[in-house]
């Protein structure tokens, strides 16, 4: 097990399944707070060997979205996006 901790709440990772807990502080976005902790299994964010590159590219583009609206912050959207550009390679 993994965990990351940041400024707005951490990360955590079993091997299957990310979970996303926000903090409490003043600088956690308002919608991180309304959703609270999201449980993630890793095929949702991360591609399988048999995913073609388009299918990527819009995983890429979505966490992009949620990055924008505030859903990630700058480490997790990072952290994610590396995970699915390792995919690519």
């Amino acid at each position: 097990m993994a965990e990351i901790f940041v400024s707005d709440g951490s990360w955590t990772f079993d091997g299957e399944h990310l979970r996303i807990v926000p903090g409490s502080g003043k600088d956690v976005h308002e919608l991180r707070k309304v959703l609270g902790e999201l449980m993630v299994p890793l095929e949702a964010i991360a591609a399988d060997d048999h995913d073609d590159h388009d299918v990527l590219i819009r995983r890429l583009s979505d966490l992009g979205e949620l990055h924008r609206s505030g859903v990630l912050t700058d480490e997790e959207f990072s952290t994610a996006k590396q995970a699915l550009l390792r995919r690519l390679q």
